[in-house]
């Protein structure tokens, strides 16, 4: 079933997320504003994943893998800055993945099982950020903004487990440590008053473990 040139299609959607986030702010001098800084970290609890992908097999063992993934999540913890109160609570980021996998002996306690490992790298061209910002502080009243990140890329190991089901279907479930290769960086700038801008600026390192499972067709 995993010959040399053999190709599959896989749909993998997201059971869990274990991640977390590092971030560092920069708020701007404004009419009546003191430029601030401050660093916090959060966590990232997601909601939605589903990742579509296609698989040629270089070897018997060696598969290339190419994805496109969506993913909804929530950010929560997140407040470095404590005058300006800030809850993330809507974001949406479209990815590209590319990947290799390296398939184990399959088990002896069951043939139809089977591990494997590999390694990835992802490119994600714009996060879509929403969030609500608290101005009780400086006697204004609280305004939603929606921002858009940087474009970066992530890095990632992964292991599982195939179970093979009929001759040309396996179901897999597995999991996958990503970490940032560049710096996600958002620009965060709000106008609170009409003709008044605050600049306001975010550099993120997301990272963490999401665990997925899947069904997987061999064409």
């Amino acid at each position: 079933m995993t010959r040399k040139g053999t190709r599959a299609i896989s749909v993998r959607p997201g059971l869990l997320t274990f991640y977390g986030v590092d971030g560092r702010f920069e708020q701007g001098a404004a009419s009546g504003v003191e430029p601030q800084s401050g660093s916090d970290d959060g966590t990232i609890k997601g909601t939605f994943g589903l990742n579509l992908v296609g698989e040629i097999f270089l070897t018997d063992r060696v598969a290339l893998d190419f994805g496109i993934e969506y993913r909804t999540y929530e950010v929560q913890g997140l407040n470095p800055i404590v005058e300006i109160p800030i809850l993330v609570d809507d974001v949406a980021s479209l990815q590209v993945n590319l990947g290799l996998r390296y398939l184990l002996d399959p088990l002896e306690c069951n043939p139809r099982l089977r591990p494997w490992i590999g390694a990835g790298i992802s490119y994600l061209p714009e996060t879509d950020l929403g969030f609500d910002l608290d101005l009780s502080s400086l006697g204004l009243a609280n305004i939603r903004v929606d921002a858009k990140g940087s474009e970066y890329f992530v890095g990632s190991l992964a292991g599982g487990v195939l179970y093979q089901i009929m001759d040309r279907m396996t179901l897999e479930a597995g999991l996958i440590y990503e970490f940032p290769l560049t710096q996600f960086d958002a620009d965060l700038t709000f106008e609170p008053l009409s003709g008044t801008t605050i600049p306001f600026f975010a550099e993120l390192d997301p990272s963490g473990v999401i665990g997925f499972c899947g069904i997987t067709w061999y064409l």
